[in-house]
């Protein structure tokens, strides 16, 4: 069960065979803090965080004699950490423990709750839906992706809503305000108390090139996405208020630089900011001098990001000056998600509020129209895995030729990568390793070797793979690693890489230019903090009067899987559109069930998309031995015998 109630998402345990199911890192009632990991060929444990309250020096695991290596640290102050576990000197990524992006990669995760702090806990109080939402970026024709929060009653009802546009931080990309914020969370708890006016929030990544483009300023042309492409799906698709008025643009670091940057090219289009740990302050001078009223100028920083905060007063002064007004935050803590999730929740209390008579004439809302960009390259797949795809997203930064920070895809070594002729080549950075391997879903160990060309690496090419599907495992002296440059999905009953072999006569699960369904995340939390979290998919166009809702279909994943493994294991969603998109099928719901499905929960999904006949639900259930490949294929038959 994943413990979304104090924060921490845990992605996986250890299996019973190993050692009784026990965590990798365990809160202890004292305020302790235990780290657990299984490696019973290593000689050495050690874990180390990135600074800030968890010291980027190494802590040293006992040996218990059992294969199993332990630390307790007592007084880990508050705060959510990200941090590395070293087995012989190798810094690797548990499988294990708690797993999101960050770093520009997969690194593990753990959540110390603040006392007295529980704004951000899954509570029992009435939950919005995140959904995860394709769209076709104006700058690069790539595929991307949207996490689109709206609040309780959305499905259900016929308001429309305000938008908060929410950008994540540098290394991270569009799960962050998620994963690692819980700012939907926090949003179901302000709604809830009724301390914020219910609206829809968009989180989208940051990250917008054009292929092999030359650094440029805040990495690449993200103001151009976000006005082009982002804003017109969002207004086209979702019950939306539209107007400057109902728009406002925030983020945390990189983000705020961003917002600002973004709210000063664009004051007729958002009528309030929120600058959270503000890298580039400076740019608030032009929100200064705008002739535009803004509803909140929120500026914040944690009482350790010393030099922010001088930029936020000398900005907070330069507003008095003008005779306008700012609001300056101060929390305690570094360059950290708990400033962010306490800098969002206070700001988002300030959204929203103004009464249409107090608005000057040179408020009025001005459209906002997508343009139509011809593009030399074609369309290409930004598809997520798990939580992300963390070869694509990486950024390198460097200085343009106006010497300004700046930002682009690197050249970076994937470790994992399917050549032309169907081959499977990997690759490991793991410079102190005495002995790398990777073990396939069929069993084959195969050993890789020191890389010649590159210093630190490990490699190998592995000829004529299975086609479809492949969980792939590598071994570090005989532990069991995440590959952070890789794909990572969840099997075994942990995190687990992957390579996907192209099929000959299958490719209904490829991502493919056609219509887009959504992909939604239900929440409901019963009275003893029981929490259930399900995915839904609703097919392109659904809500519209040539789209209803037919049939149901509800999926129950493997054992040692979760239910999330249907979207980015199985490909459900580009499965769904790509027969939806063919005509093969209409009008499908699927339910995504994870390990505490009920009827009660499946009625309560169902009732909001006005579904009340349970003889239109039918199961699937994927084998606890069967591959994902095989499974696909018994899906679309399944499918395609429905209608």
């Amino acid at each position: 069960m994943d413990d979304l109630k104090n924060g921490a998402l845990y992605i996986g345990t250890i299996p019973s065979s190993m050692d009784n199911n026990r965590c990798s890192v365990t809160l202890e009632d004292d305020g302790s803090v235990t780290f657990y990991i299984y490696a019973p060929n290593a000689n050495k444990v050690e874990v180390a965080g990135m600074g800030g309250y968890f010291s980027s020096e190494r802590i040293q695991l006992k040996p218990d004699m059992q294969g199993g290596f332990s630390a307790n640290i007592k007084d880990f102050h508050w705060a959510m950490h990200y941090y590395f576990w070293y087995v012989d000197d190798v810094c690797i990524t548990n499988p294990h423990a708690a797993i999101s992006y960050g770093c520009f990669a997969a690194i593990n995760t753990f959540e110390v709750p603040e006392e007295g702090e529980d704004f951000y806990f899954v509570r029992d109080v009435p939950h919005g839906t995140v959904s995860l939402c394709k769209y076709t970026s104006q700058v690069n024709g790539h595929i991307k992706e949207s996490y689109v929060y709206t609040p309780p009653g959305y499905e259900s009802g016929d308001g429309r809503y305000p938008v908060l546009y929410l950008q994540h931080g540098v290394g991270e990309n569009e799960t962050g305000w998620v994963w690692q914020g819980k700012m939907n969370f926090i949003m179901d708890n302000l709604i809830a108390d009724k301390k914020c006016v219910p609206m829809i929030i968009v989180a989208s990544s940051g990250y917008s090139f054009k292929d092999n483009e030359y650094p440029v300023f805040f990495p690449g042309d993200f103001d151009s996405e976000l006005v082009n492409s982002i804003i017109p799906y969002i207004e086209e698709n979702f019950k939306v208020k539209k107007g400057r008025n109902n728009r406002a643009v925030a983020g945390l670091s990189l983000g705020s630089a961003q917002a600002t940057d973004i709210a000063a090219r664009h004051p007729e289009l958002f009528s309030a900011v929120g600058v959270f740990s503000g890298v580039a302050i400076h740019l608030m001078k032009k929100i200064i001098d705008s002739p535009y009223r803004f509803e909140a100028v929120f500026m914040s920083a944690g009482d350790e990001e010393k030099e922010i905060l001088l930029g936020i007063n000398e900005m907070v002064k330069e507003f008095s000056r003008q005779g306008k007004d700012s609001t300056p935050k101060v929390y305690e803590g570094y360059h950290e998600w708990h400033v962010w999730r306490k800098s969002f929740k206070d700001f988002a209390q300030m959204l929203f509020t103004w009464d249409d008579a107090e608005l000057d004439d040179i408020n009025k809302a001005v459209p906002v129209r997508s343009k139509n960009i011809d593009f030399s390259t074609p369309v290409q797949a930004d598809e997520s895995m798990v939580f992300f795809d963390p070869v694509y997203r990486q950024i390198q930064f460097e200085n343009d030729e106006d010497g300004k920070p700046a930002g682009k895809y690197p050249d970076v070594i994937h470790g994992i990568r399917v050549t032309e002729d169907n081959s499977i080549e990997v690759n490991l950075f793991a410079p102190d390793a005495k002995s790398v391997s990777v073990v396939l879903e069929n069993g084959t160990e195969e050993l890789l070797y020191r890389s010649k060309k590159n210093d630190g690496y490990w490699e190998k090419t592995i000829g004529n793979p299975a086609e479809g599907f492949n969980y792939v495992t590598f071994m570090v002296n005989g532990t069991p690693v995440v590959n952070p440059a890789a794909p990572v999905g969840f099997g075994y009953n942990r995190a687990v890489n992957f390579a996907e072999v192209p099929e000959r006569s299958f490719s209904w699960h490829e991502l493919k230019e056609t219509d887009h369904g959504q992909i939604h995340i239900h929440y409901s939390c019963d009275g003893d903090g029981q929490v259930s979290m399900n995915y839904v998919y609703t097919p392109a166009g659904y809500g519209e009067d040539n789209c209803d809702i037919g049939r149901v279909c509800v999926l129950e994943c493997a054992a040692d899987e979760r239910n999330f493994c249907w979207i980015h294991q199985g490909k459900i969603a580009n499965i769904m559109d790509n027969l939806s998109g063919e005509g093969r099928i209409k009008g499908v719901m699927i339910i995504m069930a994870d390990s505490t499905i009920s009827d009660d929960i499946i009625g309560n999904i169902t009732a909001i998309y006005g579904i009340k006949d349970s003889e239109q639900i039918e199961w699937f259930k994927k084998g606890d031995n069967e591959s994902w490949t095989s499974c696909r294929h018994r899906f679309v038959n399944l499918m395609c015998g429905i209608q």
